[in-house]
């Protein structure tokens, strides 16, 4: 198996003000997969064309907010699995499937490792974390563009898993 390397993992603190809500960013995992042109997006969507049903951050979350960055060497990634599997295309090599579960395990254990360590990041109660911030109506790419941060928009040298997290509300 090919392993994805991780570059880098780090922690970005945020305002508020910071955090760039946006209900139309639920609305990716209702994109039809290529070729098929059949719906397969998120489980937790109803289909297409149907509301998410995961509630929007303001209504699960208050500060503080942190996003937890693992950023994986995406270009030699490929060039090994090219090596590998001869006559795969460029798209089966960036496909998700066979990288993302990599970076997403070493992200989900440090991320459970900061919140257990809590004083290290916060001071603070109730703290919480999401794989998939979009799944809350979080526009992760214009949050960290506007943080000024080159997430790339087509991963070519390497690839951004961002989780986040945030402290639960009490009321719910």
């Amino acid at each position: 198996m090919v392993k994805i390397e991780i570059k880098r993992i780090f922690t970005v603190p945020l305002a508020p003000e910071d955090v760039v809500v946006d209900l139309g960013i639920k609305g990716w995992c209702r994109f039809p997969y290529k070729p098929t042109g059949k719906y397969r997006g998120c489980p937790n969507s109803l289909g297409p064309g149907k509301s998410c049903r995961e509630p929007m951050l303001d209504d699960i979350a208050q500060p503080p907010f942190c996003f937890v960055i693992a950023i994986g060497e995406f270009k030699k990634y490929r060039d090994d699995m090219k090596k590998l599997h001869k006559s795969w295309s460029e798209r089966q090599l960036r496909n998700p499937l066979y990288w993302q579960g990599q970076i997403r395990k070493v992200l989900k254990d440090y991320t459970k490792q900061l919140i257990n360590d809590k004083e290290r990041l916060f001071d603070e109660k109730y703290l919480d974390y999401t794989t998939v911030p979009e799944g809350f109506g979080v526009n992760v790419m214009e949050t960290l563009w506007r943080l000024k941060y080159d997430i790339p928009k087509r991963p070519d040298e390497e690839v951004w898993k961002v989780n986040l997290i945030y402290r639960r509300k009490q009321n719910i």
